[in-house]
This record gives C-alpha cells, sequence and structure tokens, in this order.
C-alpha cells in the first residue's frame, strides 16, 4: 500500500486524457490512492471516482498505523462516487467500519473467458490423469497453507479409503514436505502432487476433475475473498464442494455443495454423497456452468461495470 505512480506522468495523462470516470483497484488506504484522488483534483475536479476493494476482514494495526489507515480511508471514501467490493463482506465493512454510505455493489475484480474452460483437455494431460471407470478424480487447487484447508480435506479422505478415488493437488507452500513424507505414504498411487502447474495449464487440469474442494477455514485475520478457482471450475463443468468461509458460499450460489468450515466429518459426508451419485455431480456441472457464463464471465462482469460507470459519468 506504499506504492506511488510517477506524479508528473499521471498528472498529464489525466490533464490530456480528460476521463469521464477514474476507477482506482487499489486499497483506499493506498497512498496511490491519496496520490490519485489529489491530482485528479487538480486536473479534472468534476470527474468522479471508484474504489474497488476485496478487504473482507476489519485489520486493525497497532498506533500510529491504525489512525494513519483510518484517516487515509476516510479521506479517500469521502472523494468516492462508488465503491464495488468483491464480496458481501467487504461491501458491509463499508458502512459499518469505513464510514461510507454512498452507492455500491458487489462485483468481483474482473471476469473469466468461459470458451477456455470448454471442450476437451489436452491429450498429455488426460493421459496424466487418466479416468477410471468408477473412480471420480477429486481435485484441490491452491496454496498449501493451512487456512486453505489442504490437511483437512485429505483427513476426511483418509476416512473414505473403502472407496475409489484419485486426488491430484495442484499447488505449492509450506505444508508441501507433509503432504509429501506423511500423506503420499497413505495414500499412495491414490495421490498425485502436481506442483504449482502453470496457469496456463489449469483450464486442462480442471477438465479432468469429477470434484474440485475448496476446503478453506477462517482466521482471526483472513477469509476467502473469493476463490476464482470455483468459478473457474463451474465453466469446465467441475462439481464443486466449498466450505462456508467467507464469499465461498456467495460465489457457489446453489451451483454447488457448502459444508461447515473446519467441520471434517461433514465434509467427508459430502464427499462421499457426490462420489457416489454421478447424477449428482453432473446437475451440479449444469448449475455450475450456467452460472459461470450468466454472472461471472468477461462479457457479463464488463457489462456490470460499464452500467456503473455510466451511471457515474456527468456525460
Amino acid at each position: 500500500m506504499t506504492y506511488l505512480l510517477a506524479p508528473i506522468a499521471l498528472f498529464r495523462l489525466l490533464k490530456n486524457f480528460k476521463p469521464d470516470v477514474i476507477h482506482i483497484e487499489e486499497d483506499p488506504h493506498s497512498l496511490v490512492a491519496l496520490e490519485t484522488i489529489c491530482i485528479a483534483s487538480l486536473t479534472c475536479p468534476r470527474t468522479p471516482i471508484s474504489f474497488f476493494i476485496w478487504d473482507n476482514v476489519n485489520h486493525k494495526p497497532r498506533f500510529p498505523l491504525n489512525v494513519i489507515k483510518r484517516w487515509l480511508t476516510r479521506f479517500s471514501l469521502s472523494r468516492a462516487a462508488w465503491v464495488v467490493a468483491g464480496n458481501r463482506d467487504a461491501q458491509a465493512l463499508l458502512g459499518s467500519q469505513k464510514n461510507y454510505h454512498g452507492p455500491s455493489n458487489v462485483l468481483p475484480q474482473f471476469g473469466i473467458d468461459y470458451a477456455v474452460y470448454q471442450g476437451e483437455p489436452k491429450p498429455e494431460m488426460a493421459r496424466l490423469l487418466a479416468k477410471q471407470a468408477g473412480t471420480p478424480i477429486i481435485g484441490y487447487m491452491g496454496r498449501l497453507v493451512s487456512e486453505k484447508g489442504i490437511l483437512h480435506l485429505c483427513q476426511a479422505l483418509e476416512g473414505l479409503m473403502n472407496r475409489p478415488w484419485k486426488l491430484v493437488v495442484v499447488g505449492a507452500g509450506p505444508l508441501q514436505k507433509d503432504l509429501e513424507e506423511q500423506w503420499r505414504p497413505r495414500f499412495g498411487e491414490r495421490m498425485i502432487l502436481a506442483g504449482p502447474g502453470a496457469r496456463a495449464d489449469l483450464p486442462d487440469y480442471l477438465k479432468c476433475f469429477d470434484i474440485l474442494v475448496v476446503p478453506s477455514y477462517s482466521t482471526p485475520a483472513w477469509k476467502e475473498q473469493f476463490g476464482y478457482i470455483i468459478v473457474e471450475a463451474m465453466a469446465a463443468g467441475v462439481a464443486v464442494i466449498g466450505s462456508s468461509s467467507g464469499a465461498i458460499p456467495e460465489v457457489l450460489g446453489e451451483a454447488g455443495a457448502v459444508f461447515p468450515e473446519g467441520d471434517i466429518p461433514r465434509l467427508q459426508a459430502t464427499l462421499a454423497r457426490l462420489m457416489e451419485s454421478s447424477d449428482e455431480r453432473n446437475r451440479l456441472s449444469r448449475l455450475g456452468r450456467a452460472r459461470a457464463h450468466e454472472a461471472f464471465s468477461h462479457d457479463a462482469v464488463s457489462a456490470s461495470y460499464l452500467a456503473i460507470f455510466r451511471q457515474m459519468s456527468p456525460h
């Protein structure tokens, strides 16, 4: 939150470009937000300003940073004509903690290219994750840290060893060693540790999965702000199981299965239900594809932003 743009270049840009709207995708307490607001007041004082924010936890740094953060936030938001929040909790904090009571709505920061997630996976990926009849492939994608719940997923699957399944873990992080030394010996060939994976390969991984699990749990300093992997999995037609942490239930809507965060027995039961029922997986697949396309595609998200900017623009 401490970087600045080249002020003279920004001054010239705003003065020459004469924008109808200035949209800032940084927190209101950031220095670049303060810089942009001050320069805009000199170059285009009538241009409305909007913010995008993710912050869904009321972080309270120690003195004097808490005073500085509060002042910067309230100063910036007092100049805002609109705020787009990435989730409902972030929107709620605007009024309860940030003293902003102007127009706001909930939208993701950006959408997805829905077409990328359609079709068959690349042949090499299909061979790597070859499916066997009656053996669902369960996927996890994300950072390998405690709060993302990867160990909860492993514990849930340990109680389902009497059923056929394969677990594919795509990600990297501090828990990599735990997975390699403790869980892969227990699961054997059932577990594939794919490493971090290239971004370009993500759609092909998803196309091979039957179930994606997002088992995050909240901490005092963090909870899920959105979970783009959920949207990407839905676009690929994967049945998604998500915890109740943060924004996961609102992203899933009726198109996924939600279990109480941290509740390993409930996660295990939900996994068992989806493993047993291809009909239920197919139902969630259809709902997920529709939701990803209608609510989270680039076309849908950009149209929503354009509607906001048109309301803000004085022209």
